[in-house]
Protein backbone atom coordinates (compact mmCIF):
# COMPACT_ATOMS: atom_id res chain seq x y z
CA UNK A 1 0.00 0.00 0.00
CA UNK A 2 2.61 2.44 0.73
CA UNK A 3 4.33 1.25 -2.94
CA UNK A 4 1.20 2.69 -4.35
CA UNK A 5 1.06 6.27 -2.63
CA UNK A 6 4.98 6.44 -3.68
CA UNK A 7 3.64 5.62 -7.20
CA UNK A 8 0.95 8.52 -6.75
CA UNK A 9 3.27 11.07 -5.18
CA UNK A 10 6.17 10.59 -7.90
CA UNK A 11 5.85 13.18 -10.71
CA UNK A 12 3.29 14.55 -9.33
CA UNK A 13 2.35 17.42 -7.81
CA UNK A 14 -1.28 17.18 -7.13
CA UNK A 15 -3.29 18.61 -4.17
CA UNK A 16 -5.87 17.09 -2.00
CA UNK A 17 -8.91 19.36 -1.98
CA UNK A 18 -8.94 20.16 1.70
CA UNK A 19 -5.30 21.19 0.80
CA UNK A 20 -6.27 24.02 -1.96
CA UNK A 21 -6.41 27.62 -0.70
CA UNK A 22 -9.56 29.39 -0.83
CA UNK A 23 -7.70 32.69 -2.10
CA UNK A 24 -7.46 33.61 -5.95
CA UNK A 25 -5.04 36.05 -7.62
CA UNK A 26 -6.56 39.48 -8.74
CA UNK A 27 -7.22 38.57 -12.13
CA UNK A 28 -8.65 35.07 -11.17
CA UNK A 29 -11.17 37.53 -9.21
CA UNK A 30 -11.70 39.99 -11.54
CA UNK A 31 -12.24 37.24 -14.31
CA UNK A 32 -14.76 35.61 -11.75
CA UNK A 33 -16.68 38.50 -11.63
CA UNK A 34 -16.93 38.85 -15.49
CA UNK A 35 -17.73 35.50 -16.49
CA UNK A 36 -20.65 36.15 -13.87
CA UNK A 37 -21.60 39.16 -15.55
CA UNK A 38 -21.47 37.98 -19.41
CA UNK A 39 -23.05 35.10 -18.59
CA UNK A 40 -26.08 36.83 -18.10
CA UNK A 41 -28.67 37.99 -20.40
CA UNK A 42 -28.06 42.05 -19.81
CA UNK A 43 -24.72 41.37 -21.17
CA UNK A 44 -26.35 39.85 -24.22
CA UNK A 45 -28.89 42.56 -24.04
CA UNK A 46 -25.56 45.47 -24.35
CA UNK A 47 -24.29 43.32 -27.47
CA UNK A 48 -27.23 43.63 -29.45
CA UNK A 49 -27.61 47.16 -28.59
CA UNK A 50 -24.27 47.92 -29.08
CA UNK A 51 -24.56 46.51 -32.95
CA UNK A 52 -27.50 48.74 -33.39
CA UNK A 53 -26.13 51.74 -32.51
CA UNK A 54 -22.73 50.45 -34.46
CA UNK A 55 -25.10 49.80 -37.58
CA UNK A 56 -26.91 53.37 -36.85
CA UNK A 57 -24.32 55.10 -37.03
CA UNK A 58 -23.07 53.59 -39.83
CA UNK A 59 -26.14 55.04 -41.70
CA UNK A 60 -25.44 58.25 -40.64
CA UNK A 61 -21.41 58.10 -41.76
CA UNK A 62 -22.89 56.36 -45.35
CA UNK A 63 -21.04 52.57 -43.74
CA UNK A 64 -17.52 54.67 -44.25
CA UNK A 65 -14.19 52.73 -44.00
CA UNK A 66 -13.54 54.57 -40.66
CA UNK A 67 -16.46 53.54 -39.44
CA UNK A 68 -16.00 49.63 -40.46
CA UNK A 69 -12.30 50.01 -39.24
CA UNK A 70 -13.66 51.54 -35.58
CA UNK A 71 -16.28 48.92 -35.06
CA UNK A 72 -14.01 45.87 -35.99
CA UNK A 73 -11.21 47.35 -33.55
CA UNK A 74 -13.74 47.21 -30.76
CA UNK A 75 -15.19 43.99 -31.13
CA UNK A 76 -11.78 42.38 -31.69
CA UNK A 77 -10.80 43.63 -28.82
CA UNK A 78 -13.92 43.36 -26.73
CA UNK A 79 -13.16 39.27 -28.65
CA UNK A 80 -9.52 38.72 -26.76
CA UNK A 81 -10.49 40.04 -24.00
CA UNK A 82 -13.53 37.60 -23.57
CA UNK A 83 -11.81 34.76 -24.55
CA UNK A 84 -8.82 35.40 -22.63
CA UNK A 85 -11.43 35.75 -19.25
CA UNK A 86 -13.73 32.84 -20.21
CA UNK A 87 -10.28 30.30 -20.63
CA UNK A 88 -9.06 31.69 -17.33
CA UNK A 89 -12.36 30.48 -15.75
CA UNK A 90 -12.34 27.08 -17.95
CA UNK A 91 -8.46 26.38 -16.34
CA UNK A 92 -10.02 26.66 -13.23
CA UNK A 93 -13.29 24.76 -13.34
CA UNK A 94 -11.19 21.97 -15.35
CA UNK A 95 -8.60 21.98 -12.39
CA UNK A 96 -11.00 21.88 -10.19
CA UNK A 97 -13.05 18.63 -11.40
CA UNK A 98 -9.64 17.17 -11.52
CA UNK A 99 -8.82 17.67 -8.12
CA UNK A 100 -12.08 16.10 -7.07
CA UNK A 101 -11.36 12.90 -9.48
CA UNK A 102 -8.35 12.19 -8.24
CA UNK A 103 -9.75 12.21 -4.46
CA UNK A 104 -12.35 9.93 -5.28
CA UNK A 105 -10.12 7.91 -7.26
CA UNK A 106 -8.02 7.85 -3.95
CA UNK A 107 -10.80 7.21 -1.63
CA UNK A 108 -11.68 4.59 -3.88
CA UNK A 109 -8.14 2.62 -4.41
CA UNK A 110 -8.62 3.15 -0.22
CA UNK A 111 -11.68 1.15 -0.23
CA UNK A 112 -10.72 -1.06 -2.62
CA UNK A 113 -7.15 -2.49 -0.22
CA UNK A 114 -9.77 -3.37 2.73
CA UNK A 115 -11.68 -5.13 0.38
CA UNK A 116 -9.38 -7.46 -1.18
CA UNK A 117 -9.28 -6.19 -4.75
CA UNK A 118 -6.20 -7.14 -7.21
CA UNK A 119 -3.08 -5.58 -5.79
CA UNK A 120 -2.75 -4.80 -9.73
CA UNK A 121 -6.23 -2.96 -9.76
CA UNK A 122 -5.21 -0.66 -6.79
CA UNK A 123 -2.01 -0.20 -8.33
CA UNK A 124 -3.44 1.11 -11.57
CA UNK A 125 -6.03 3.11 -9.70
CA UNK A 126 -3.68 4.72 -7.27
CA UNK A 127 -1.19 5.74 -10.81
CA UNK A 128 -3.85 7.69 -12.31
CA UNK A 129 -4.47 10.10 -9.70
CA UNK A 130 -2.35 13.07 -10.68
CA UNK A 131 -1.64 11.55 -14.25
CA UNK A 132 -3.30 15.11 -15.35
CA UNK A 133 0.02 16.19 -14.76
CA UNK A 134 2.82 13.74 -15.66
CA UNK A 135 0.86 14.12 -19.28
CA UNK A 136 0.32 18.03 -18.92
CA UNK A 137 2.51 20.00 -22.37
CA UNK A 138 2.52 22.54 -19.66
CA UNK A 139 5.02 24.56 -17.99
CA UNK A 140 4.23 22.88 -14.69
CA UNK A 141 4.82 19.39 -16.16
CA UNK A 142 8.33 17.75 -14.87
CA UNK A 143 8.05 15.56 -17.83
CA UNK A 144 8.40 16.21 -21.58
CA UNK A 145 6.34 14.64 -23.90
CA UNK A 146 8.74 14.49 -26.83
Amino acid sequence: MDEDRELQSEGSQALAPSEISGKRGHFDQMAAAAVHAVSRGPFFAGCLGGVVVWLALGILSGFSDTWLAVGSAVMSVVIVTLVAILENAQRRSDQAIQRKLNAIADALADFMCETKVEDRQVHELRAAVGIEHRESTGTGSKHSTA
